[in-house]
C-alpha cells in the first residue's frame, strides 16, 4: 500500500502536522519510518478513507496555476518545502501537475477497493432487504394472528381493568366499615390488654394463695385428726350425760306424787291466806267509829 508525507496528510485533513502527528501517536492513524533520499527519517502515512476523500478534494478545488497554501495559516507552500518522492523536480508548475496526477492515482487505487467493498455491502444490503421483505411476506399471516390475539388480550386488559375499578370502588365502600370495624377491634385489644394485666396480677397472687390453701388444708387435716382422737372421750361423756339425764328422769318421775302433794298443801295454805287477807283488807276499809262501835265479842 502506498504512503503519503505528514504534510500532504495534514493538507488532506484540513489540520496541522503536530494534530496529524497526535493521531498518529493515538492509533488514529497508521503509518511508518522510512529514510529519504537525503538519509534522514521520516513519517510516512497509510491513507484512509478520510484522507483519500480530502485528496479527491484537494485536487478537484485547486487550479493549476494557483499555489498550494496552508488550510489553516493561509501562507503560501513553497515548492521546496513539500517533501515529495521526487527531489529532483524544480519546476513549480510541473510539481503541481505531478502532485495532481499522484494524488489522483493514489486515491484511484485506495478509493477502488473502497468502493468495490462499499458495492459489494450495497448489493448484500439490497439481497438481505429483499430477503426481509420476503421473509415479512411469510410472517404476514401470523403477524395478522399475532396482532388479532394482541387485540383480545388488550379487550381482556380492558375487562380486568374495568373489574378492578369495580373492586376498587366496592373496597372504597367496606374501608368505612372496616374502619369501624378496626375501632371496635381496637376497644376488645385495649379490653384484652386489661384482662392480660389482670391474668398477670392473679398469677402473681395464686403462688400466695396456694401456699395459703396448702396451710388451711395442713391445719384442717391436724384439727380432723385432733377431733377423731377426741370423739371416743366426747361419745363417753354424751352416754355417760344420758344416763345422768335417765336417772334424773327418774328421780323426777318418783318425786312428781310428793312435789304434787307439797303443791296442794301450798295451794290451800295459800287460798287460807287469801281469805285472811281478804278479811283483813275489809276490815282496814271500815271507818273507824265503826270500828270502836263494834264490840269486842262481835
Amino acid at each position: 500500500m502506498k504512503t503519503i508525507t505528514v504534510r500532504e496528510a495534514a493538507h488532506a485533513l484540513n489540520l496541522t502536522k503536530r494534530a496529524v502527528m497526535y493521531r498518529l501517536d493515538g492509533g488514529k492513524l497508521k503509518g511508518i519510518r522510512v529514510k529519504t533520499s537525503h538519509g534522514l527519517e521520516e513519517w510516512r502515512i497509510y491513507p484512509n478513507k478520510e484522507i483519500l476523500e480530502g485528496l479527491q478534494r484537494l485536487a478537484q478545488s485547486n487550479p493549476v496555476n494557483e499555489p498550494l497554501r496552508d488550510p489553516l495559516t493561509e501562507e503560501e507552500i513553497d515548492a521546496e518545502e513539500v517533501d515529495f518522492e521526487d527531489e529532483s523536480i524544480v519546476d513549480d508548475q510541473r510539481w503541481q501537475d505531478t502532485e495532481r496526477d499522484r494524488i489522483k492515482i493514489i486515491a484511484e487505487e485506495f478509493m477502488k477497493p473502497l468502493l468495490e467493498r462499499i458495492d459489494n455491502q450495497s448489493r448484500a444490503l439490497m439481497q438481505k432487504e429483499q430477503e426481509l421483505l420476503t421473509l415479512k411476506v411469510k410472517l404476514l399471516p401470523d403477524l395478522e394472528k399475532r396482532a388479532e390475539e394482541e387485540r383480545k388480550t388488550a379487550e381482556l386488559k380492558k375487562m380486568e381493568i374495568a373489574a378492578l375499578n369495580k373492586q376498587i370502588e366496592s373496597l372504597k365502600e367496606a374501608s368505612s366499615n372496616t374502619e369501624s370495624t378496626i375501632s371496635h377491634l381496637e376497644k376488645a385489644a385495649q379490653e384484652t390488654d386489661l384482662l392480660r394485666v389482670r391474668k398477670t396480677e392473679l398469677e402473681s397472687i395464686v403462688p400466695e394463695l396456694e401456699d395459703k390453701l396448702e396451710k388451711e388444708t395442713s391445719e384442717r387435716r391436724r384439727l380432723e385428726s385432733e377431733l377423731e382422737s377426741v370423739v371416743p372421750e366426747l361419745q363417753e361423756k354424751l352416754d355417760q350425760e344420758a344416763a345422768e339425764r335417765l336417772r334424773l328422769e327418774n328421780e323426777l318421775k318418783s318425786t312428781v306424787p310428793e312435789l304434787q302433794e307439797k303443791l296442794d298443801k301450798e295451794a290451800a295454805e295459800r287460798l287460807k291466806l287469801e281469805t285472811e287477807l281478804k278479811k283483813l283488807q275489809e276490815e282496814s276499809q271500815k271507818p273507824w267509829w265503826k270500828k270502836f262501835f263494834e264490840s269486842p265479842s262481835a
